[in-house]
């Protein structure tokens, strides 16, 4: 019964007109970061020592603001669809035909900017067999929902359950399909450590692993919001003698462009670099006096790059 009365909610809140849903999502953002004061602090100090920002404080509001922007826009995605060159534009959709020309599974590697939402829907009515792996909510409300959401744009979701999650994707690389990850977050999955803003951050590699194993073309897709209801898209490839490593820092080197121009269209509030290659995974508690503490600003050591100018295969 819960579920029938949000998705009602879900529905007349998203027969709302664009511009209101914006208005309205981006200050019950505002509003809400008021209540979730160790998620802002969060957001506060690692705007401060990762990125350098001359007003973390107000950056972290617009943080949440944003976030919940995009959440209010995703309740009904049908008005962007329906104006694809005017909502969105892509850069770089020749490597997803590519993919098609050569049949071959793409896959995909994304981070929570922009709204991620928007781009599988999208990518999906343009006629791209598309499927996101997902880690399991702790809610079950929130995982039914969430599945009801994508999968009614045509977004296949892949719950990274036990043992299934590896089988679901080899699945959709055999049917030649698309497979799109976020592997922006520090989670309980495969993962390896590369840098990210100048520190060690720990970033899913699993993805990538499987990727490799079964001819698949690799590209990010990011993308940002440049105004009110409008996107743009950039589809990059890897070129496919690059290592898993130098994949992952290449990934992580372009995400921190974007993040950079728009700093408020990221996910702050996450404990990006809560593990350490050397003191394991911290508390909230050990990572909040870690961050106050001003020693997880970047190193001067920068590791080795990987070359933007050998990136297309």
């Amino acid at each position: 019964m819960l579920v029938l009365f949000f998705k009602f909610l879900i529905l007349c809140l998203g027969s709302l007109p664009i511009r209101i849903r914006a208005i309205l999502g981006r200050a019950l953002g505002i509003f809400v970061a008021l209540f979730l004061m160790r998620e802002r602090k969060v957001a506060t100090l690692q705007l401060k020592y990762l990125l350098g920002s001359p007003d973390p404080s107000w950056t972290a509001f617009r943080v949440f603001g944003s976030i919940g922007e995009s959440l209010f826009e995703s309740l009904n995605l049908k008005p962007y669809l329906n104006r694809k060159g005017s909502a969105l534009t892509i850069i770089g959709k020749e490597w997803v035909a590519e993919a098609t020309a050569q049949r071959r599974p793409l896959v995909a590697l994304t981070g929570h900017t922009g709204n991620w939402d928007l781009m599988a829907a999208h990518m999906v009515s343009l006629g791209v067999p598309l499927a996101t792996a997902a880690r399991p909510s702790r809610y079950a409300l929130v995982q039914s929902l969430l599945s009801w959401f994508r999968e009614r744009y045509g977004v296949k979701v892949l719950w990274r359950t036990k043992g299934g999650g590896a089988k679901a994707i080899v699945s959709q690389f055999v049917e030649k399909n698309t497979v799109a990850a976020l592997i922006d977050q520090d989670t309980r999955v495969s993962s390896i450590f590369v840098p990210f803003f100048g520190v060690p951050a720990r970033t899913p590699s699993g993805l990538i692993t499987l990727a490799r194993k079964h001819n698949a073309i690799l590209v990010s897709a990011l993308n940002y919001r440049t105004a009110v209801g409008r996107y743009v898209i950039e589809i990059e490839p890897f070129a496919p003698d690059l290592t898993l490593e130098e994949i992952a820092i290449l990934f992580n080197q372009r995400l921190e462009v974007l993040i950079r121009k728009y700093p408020e269209q990221w996910v702050w509030f996450h404990k990006r670099w809560r593990s350490s290659p050397i003191e394991g995974a911290l508390t909230s508690a050990q990572y909040l006096e870690r961050l106050s503490s001003g020693k997880m600003a970047p190193s001067q050591h920068e590791p080795s790059a990987v070359s933007e100018n050998s990136r297309v295969g």
